[in-house]
This record gives C-alpha cells, sequence and structure tokens, in this order.
C-alpha cells in the first residue's frame, strides 16, 4: 500500500468528472491514465503555467475526464477549479484518511511524509487492529497506533521480546534520525518509552544508537570471561558505569537473541563494540582478563565463541610463551586450537584468528617432534624403520605440512604489526620473531637428519622395510583368490597416494559407502608414477630379464596363474579414465585390477588443487561402484608410492627428470642440494647410470609457480603409504545420524560423578541395531541406546573424575566417541578438575554439520 495507490482508489469513487490535487511535496506518482468515478481520466502534472496549458488545452473541448497534480501554489486554474468543484490537498492525514477511514490523525504528521513511503500499510493494519478491539478513536489512540506500526512492535505488549524490538529500532534507523531532527513527537515519545525500559533497550539513544551497542556487546563477549564485570570494568571503561545494578546476564542474552535474529546486524553491532578492545579497553583488558599470562589466555581460546578479537589477544599470548619457552607443560594447547579452528567461522576477523592458531599449532607439533628425530641419529639402524613408519602414520606425517604452514603464516602482514605483544614492547616483538625462525630452522636441521639416517637405514638393511608393500602385494596376489568362494574383488594399485592424503581427504568421502581397515606400509623409495605401477605389478622388485615395462608382459609371465586379460574400463571408472589418470584394466576369475596414477601428466608436479580434484574423482569412482551392478564387489587399494605437498620457494626447477620432480641425475657439478646418491638397480630401474634422490625442505620445488604435489624422495608423507580393505555397506544399512550436541561441563570436581551425553538423532536410512557412546577414560562405564527414526535420543555414561596427587585442579581431555553401526564420530573436550569448587551447570557445545 503507497499513497498512490490509496489515491487511485479514492479517484475510482469521485464524483466529479475532473480532480484537482494539491500535492506541493510530491507525495503522488499517477498514471498518465486512471479511473475517475467509472470513467477513464488524463493524468496531467502542472508545475507552470505555460507547460501545463499547452497540454490541456488540447482537451479543453473533448470534455473529457482529467485530474489535474498541483505542485505549485501559484498556478492559475479558475476553469478547472470551478469544473472539479474546488482542490484537494493531498497531505499524509488525508491519505491516511482514505486509506483508514478514519479522519481523525495528529497534525504532526503533516510534516513527517517519509512515514507513508514504507509504512502506510503497517499504520492501515494496525487501525484495523484497534478498530477491532472496539476501542474508541481518538488523536491520542491515532498517536499510539502511529508509533506501533513505525517502530515494528507493540510498545505496551507485556511480553516483548528486546531482541526483536532492537532489530526493529535498528532497521529504521535512517527514519528515526531524520524525525529526531525535526523534533517530530513520535521520535519523543519513542525515546522515553526506551529510558523506561531495562538495558540495553534503556541504553538506547535514537540519535547515537553507538554508545547502547559497545555496552551490551561488551557485557556478551566479556561476561563468559568476568562474571564480575560490573564491579572492575568501570574502573579502567568510564562509560561501563552505565551497567550499575542492572542484571548484565540479561543484557548479554539479549545480544545472544539478537545474533541468532539478525546475524548480519549482530556481527556489525559486535564489530562496532570490538573497536574498543584496541582502543580504550585494550589495557584493561589485559587486566581484566590477565591476558599476560599462558594459563588464563589458554581458557580464553577455550571459552571464546564469538570475538575474534579476544581470541587473538590470547593466542599472540601463547605464542610470544612458545617462542620463548614460557608455557607451561600442564597446558593441552593442541586440543583447545584444534576446538578453536572448527568454530573459526563463527569468529570476527576469522582469516586472522586462523593464521594464528594454525602457526600456534605447527610450532607446538614442531617441538614435540624435533626431539624424537633427534633420537633417530642416536638410535640403531634396525630400529629406524619401525620408528620411522609409527611417525610417518601418524603425527609426522603432518611434519613438513605444518614447516609449510609457520612459514607461511611468519610471512602473512597480520602477524608482523609492531603492536602485537600486550604490553606493545617492540624489543620482545622482534625476540619472539627471531626465536619463531630459530624454532623453525631446528625443526628442519631435525628433518634432513632424520630423513637422511632413514634413507642409508632403508637401504642398509636386509631386507629393507621398502619389501612391506612388496610382500602385501605377494599376499593379495598369491593367497587370498586361491581359496575357493572369496568374493568378487577389486584391486586397484595407486600411484601418488599417502598415508595422509588416505586419511584426510580420501577415507572420509568412502565413510558412508564402505566399511575400511587401513594400515600403513612402507613404499619402496618414492619415483614417478610411470616407474611405481610396473615395478608394482613386477611384485616391486626390478626384474632384469624383462627388456621393457610392458605391464601386460609383466602379469602374463610374473602372475600366469591370475589368468588376467586386458578389458576395457568398467562404467564407473570411465570418468577418471577419460581424464588420463587409468593405465589399464585387467579382469580374471573374480578379480579385476586397475593402475591409477594420481600424478599422471605432471612431471614437474600437479598444483594442489588439480590433486585434490584428482582424489575427489578416485573417491566418486570407488562410491559409484558400491551403487552399481557390481555393488556387492570387495575393493582392496594398496598405494605402491605416495606424494608431498611442495611450496614455491627459490631453487631449482626439476620437471621432466626420470624419476620424478625431486629426484636430479649428477653432473660433472657438484649437486645444488643434499641428496643420497643410489646406483639405478637399487631404486629398480633400468640402466647403469646412478640416481641422487634429494631430502630436506630446502628442496621442495615444483617446476609451477604455486603450490604442487609431487613425488620421488625420502620424505615420511612420501613413505607411509594405505593399503585400505574396502566393504561395501548395503544400500539399506547406510544410516545417516545427526550428531546435534555434546552436553560436557567445562568444570568438575573431583571425586564425584558426573554425567557425560551426546544428543542423537537418525535422521535417514534403516534403524541403527545400537548406538555407543563411549569415553577414553579410566574405569568409565558404556551407554547404549537404540535410536528410532526421526526422534532425538540422548545416550548418558558416568565419569568420577580424579586428581594427580598433591593437585588443586588440572585439566583433561575428554574423548567421547559415538559409533552407530558401522559409523564412527569422535570429539574431543577439555574438562578442567578441581579440588573443592560447586559444579556448573552442563554447557551445551553445539556441532557443525552432522
Amino acid at each position: 500500500m503507497t499513497p498512490t495507490s490509496v489515491t487511485v482508489a479514492q479517484l475510482q469513487t469521485w464524483p466529479a468528472p475532473c480532480a484537482v490535487l494539491a500535492d506541493p511535496r510530491g507525495l503522488l506518482a499517477l498514471p498518465s491514465c486512471v479511473d475517475l468515478g467509472g470513467h477513464p481520466a488524463t493524468v496531467l502534472l502542472a508545475t507552470d503555467n505555460v507547460t501545463f496549458r499547452q497540454l490541456y488545452e488540447p482537451l479543453r473541448d473533448s470534455q473529457g475526464a482529467v485530474v489535474v497534480v498541483r505542485r505549485r501554489a501559484d498556478l492559475v486554474l479558475p476553469d478547472l477549479l470551478h469544473r472539479a468543484g474546488g482542490e484537494v490537498a493531498v497531505t499524509p492525514r488525508v491519505i491516511l484518511a482514505w486509506a483508514t477511514g478514519e479522519v481523525v490523525w495528529p497534525a504532526w504528521l503533516d510534516a513527517a511524509e517519509e512515514l507513508l513511503a514504507e509504512h502506510l500499510g503497517a499504520i492501515a493494519q494496525a487501525t484495523r487492529q484497534v478498530r477491532r478491539a472496539g476501542r474508541i478513536w481518538s488523536e491520542a489512540l491515532a498517536d499510539e497506533v502511529v508509533l506501533r506500526a513505525v517502530a515494528g512492535f507493540d510498545l505496551s505488549s507485556p511480553h516483548l521480546d528486546p531482541a526483536a524490538a532492537w532489530q526493529a529500532l535498528a532497521a529504521r534507523e535512517r527514519l528515526w534520525r531524520k524525525l529526531a531532527k525535526r523534533g517530530t513527537p513520535l521520535a519523543g515519545r519513542l525515546q522515553a518509552w526506551l529510558r523506561r525500559q531495562p538495558p540495553p533497550l534503556g541504553w538506547l539513544d535514537l540519535a547515537d544508537p553507538d554508545l547502547a551497542v559497545r555496552l551490551t556487546w561488551i557485557v556478551a563477549l566479556l561476561l563468559p570471561h568476568r562474571p564480575d564485570l560490573a564491579a572492575w570494568l568501570p574502573r579502567g571503561y568510564p562509560p561501563a558505569a552505565a551497567f550499575g545494578e542492572h542484571d548484565l546476564t540479561a543484557v548479554a542474552r539479549v545480544a545472544y537473541r539478537l545474533q541468532r535474529l539478525a546475524p548480519e546486524l549482530a556481527a556489525a553491532q559486535r564489530d562496532t563494540a570490538e573497536l574498543a578492545f584496541h582502543g580504550a579497553l585494550r589495557g584493561p583488558l589485559v587486566e581484566l582478563l590477565r591476558l599476560a599470562e599462558p594459563a588464563a589466555a589458554a581458557a580464553v581460546v577455550r571459552r571464546e565463541t564469538r570475538s575474534g578479537h579476544l581470541a587473538l589477544l590470547a593466542l599472540r599470548t601463547l605464542l610470544g610463551a612458545i617462542a620463548l619457552d614460557e608455557v607451561p607443560h600442564e597446558l593441552a594447547l593442541e586440543p583447545l586450537l584444534d576446538q578453536l579452528l572448527e568454530r573459526v567461522e563463527r569468529l570476527s576477523q576469522g582469516a586472522a584468528v586462523r593464521a594464528h592458531a594454525e602457526l600456534l599449532r605447527a610450532l607446538l607439533r614442531l617441538d614435540r617432534l624435533r626431539p624424537r628425530l633427534q633420537a633417530w641419529s642416536q638410535a640403531a639402524p634396525a630400529e629406524l624403520p619401525a620408528e620411522a613408519l609409527a611417525l610417518a602414520a601418524g603425527e609426522g606425517a603432518q611434519l613438513e605440512s605444518d614447516l609449510a604452514a609457520a612459514h607461511d603464516a611468519l610471512e602473512d602482514n597480520a602477524l608482523h604489526e609492531t603492536q602485537w605483544n600486550l604490553q606493545a614492547d617492540p624489543a620482545r616483538h622482534k625476540a619472539v620473531l627471531a626465536a619463531w625462525q630459530a624454532h623453525l630452522g631446528a625443526a628442519e636441521q631435525a628433518l634432513v637428519s632424520a630423513e637422511r639416517e632413514l634413507g642409508a637405514a632403508l637401504l642398509a638393511q636386509p631386507p629393507a622395510p621398502a619389501q612391506a608393500a612388496a610382500a602385501a602385494w605377494d599376499e593379495l596376489l598369491t593367497a587370498r583368490w586361491r581359496d575357493e568362494g572369496d568374493p568378487p574383488r577389486t584391486l586397484v594399485l595407486v600411484a601418488g597416494l599417502s598415508w595422509a592424503a588416505w586419511s584426510g581427504r580420501l577415507a572420509p568421502r568412502l565413510a558412508g559407502v564402505y566399511d575400511s581397515f587401513a594400515e600403513p606400509l612402507w613404499a619402496p623409495l618414492p619415483s614417478a608414477g610411470e616407474w611405481s605401477l610396473p615395478r608394482a605389478v613386477g611384485g616391486l622388485r626390478w626384474q632384469s630379464a624383462s627388456a621393457t615395462w610392458d605391464v601386460d608382459e609383466l602379469l602374463g609371465r610374473l602372475r600366469p596363474e591370475l589368468g588376467l586379460r586386458r578389458r576395457a574400463l568398467p562404467a564407473a571408472w570411465r570418468p577418471l579414465g577419460a581424464a588420463g589418470l587409468v593405465r589399464g584394466s585387467w579382469t580374471g576369475g573374480e578379480l579385476r585390477l586397475l593402475l591409477v596414477d594420481l600424478l599422471a601428466a605432471a612431471p614437474g608436479g600437479l598444483p594442489a588443487e588439480a590433486y585434490h580434484d584428482r582424489l575427489a574423482a578416485l573417491a566418486a569412482a570407488l562410491v559409484t561402484q558400491a551403487s552399481g551392478r557390481q555393488r556387492d564387489r570387495r575393493v582392496t587399494l594398496l598405494a605402491c608410492s605416495g606424494a608431498v605437498l611442495c611450496r614455491p620457494r627459490p631453487g631449482l626447477a626439476l620437471a621432466g627428470q626420470p624419476v620424478g620432480a625431486r629426484a636430479v641425475r649428477p653432473s660433472d657439478e657438484p649437486p645444488p642440494v643434499e641428496a643420497l646418491g643410489l646406483a639405478a638397480d637399487q631404486l629398480g630401474l633400468p640402466g647403469p647410470a646412478p640416481v641422487l634422490l634429494a631430502y630436506g625442505r630446502g628442496r621442495l620445488v615444483p617446476a609451477t609457480d604455486q603450490a604442487a604435489y609431487a613425488a620421488g624422495g625420502l620424505s615420511l608423507a612420501e613413505l607411509a603409504v594405505p593399503l585400505a580393505q574396502l566393504t561395501p555397506v548395503p544400500r539399506g544399512e547406510r544410516a545417516v545420524v545427526r550428531l546435534d550436541r555434546w552436553l560436557v561441563p567445562e568444570r568438575v570436581v573431583a571425586g564425584q560423578p558426573v554425567e557425560l551425553a551426546v544428543d542423537v538423532t537418525l535422521v535417514a536410512g534403516a534403524l541403527a541395531d545400537l548406538a555407543r557412546l563411549t569415553a577414553e577414560l579410566p574405569d568409565c562405564p558404556v551407554g547404549e541406546a537404540v535410536l528410532d527414526r526421526g526422534e532425538r535420543q540422548r545416550l548418558t555414561l558416568v565419569w568420577t573424575p580424579q586428581l594427580p596427587a598433591g593437585a588443586r585442579r588440572a585439566e583433561q581431555t575428554v574423548t567421547l566417541t559415538l559409533q552407530v553401526g558401522r559409523r564412527r564420530q569422535v570429539r574431543r573436550v577439555v574438562v578442567t578438575v578441581v579440588a573443592a569448587t560447586p559444579q556448573p551447570a552442563a554447557v551445551a557445545v553445539p556441532l557443525e554439520g552432522g
């Protein structure tokens, strides 16, 4: 409903064949022709005498209906006024009378035509509501109706939601500013009503809402860290004296509610408040939250869910402490950082928080792994392979990526700001930067030393651990399929698949379709796919009797009992074949063999995004096979070489080299990088020419100008490869379970039982037999429940925490595992155990996704 539409409807009942409407404020935008009293009428806009007469005189003799909209009072229209019987002044009150049928409206409305542009319909609706209520119309009631309609809520409602009221007022902020500037009574009445409300509405000034915004969000952001905020903050931040004796918990609830109702508005308000954290509030915050102390900073990281600025202040304290070896050993920082990165998208300044958290996590991992790497040089050679495999398949697989993440973060300007430290000490800042670089340099040297020792041990120990993958291959081909009744099986031999790529990217994509069991194996010294795939077919050993690397010949000569013959690709694998990633497909009896090269056609390294796309295509082929005609066929996935993420750095580009992106042939010049000299037959390559395999992060240089994956060298990320046994899950058993939230207390009392719980809902698929919740804690019982589709169930278990002898306080990481049928999900939560503190209520930790 607009002033124009109301006027058009009114003209349809006009008694005369002519109408003159005085509209000096420009409320109307009538079309060129309207219905006037049941007759079509021409609309003429009168702005000056000459122009108007040129338009009107041709219509005079026709005696047709006409509507004149007069914008100036000095226009001469005596003939038209006589014909129309006078003119009608179109004002906001007249428009409201036409729209509502009520003629009594306050005079101040005629000076506030802005109200009609967006709120005419709301005023008309509010008028109908009070009319149905039987109230007697008056000018005071008209004031009340306009105020309720324009405000967007009923000020007299006993169940008013303060957050919804604030949202409505903020949506009309520009209008309120205009009305207040003109002294409109409406704005004054609303401001008087606001002064009678409790905070935060009581803090709100329509002319300057920023003070209320800052006070409200300072309360909302700081109250979870300091319940005594009202007593403390006014000493360091004078505007906080407005807190008074008010219930700040209720103020914080309004802000949280506003965040759910209007996320964009709440984010803008939060950003306004957080500006004070880098200004007048910066110093008081250090004292309030004790942010200069690593333990207090870690507590802020654990609790913070909204303010990226607070998280950054805490992270910078921890970064300085880790660089200068000032972090207490009892602080479990890595679980805190994992949890922070899970919720980083909900924080302000999310990108900066992510960079700081990833740098801190990388430094912690490097500090933990560096002693283990350095210990290799003192270990007996026979002990190295087992230790290296355990490290490569676990935390060590992240070593090189942590180094890269740390270097990238240090090059980010956000970490080099001169006032990163809470006390803004440039000397300390320089010392911390130097310490970070020293940490990274020591970790890199430890990695180079470990790779050098590992390479020597792999080649010196008979039988070399590199035969682990060969032994698995022999077992798969010679034993498994001789047993009668063994189900059909697809064997996929993959070049360029490391344990980290399997566990981090491929396995999660298959979790809903396959039950998988995977174990890490030693790959032979990594090489390019065109060498590693045929070597694997030949038993992962070079057969000197073979003059060529023809796979069909090797299969026929070395494995004749399998009766394998080359066949066309199955439908599920054709997209992968079209991308040039499948080297061939062979079938014999109940066995199908596929050779896949994830690094095909990329001798100088494959860009990281393209490599991840190829992993996704491999997962899609496996998922399609599990859903096709041969969905009962089991799959064995065996990697014959790995791949490592190479970062572009100044150095030697190794594109086109015979053994991969990281292997170089020697020349008369000294090698430009540290390398291990090997004879060709040690790597299973034809020809007598020696080969150098480079190691150490300094030589990770692809031929592209971006991050890329490549093969060849002595990297932990390449030497540990997966052997995965995949069993398809029948379609009817593919249950989809949504984890709604964990319920875990933040603080518990030692010796007193406490409940840990999880809310779960089976939203799709067949009914699961049992859902089992377990906790990785001593003497903790197991809770079980049957899930019904669509109904939320709560699984609980009871835990009695204990403190170490003599300790009054400790932090423990609780690992909760939910397993429904074949599905398994894990959540880690840090719980503070205290000796004599009242136990708080459980805190809901929402989960993203499901």
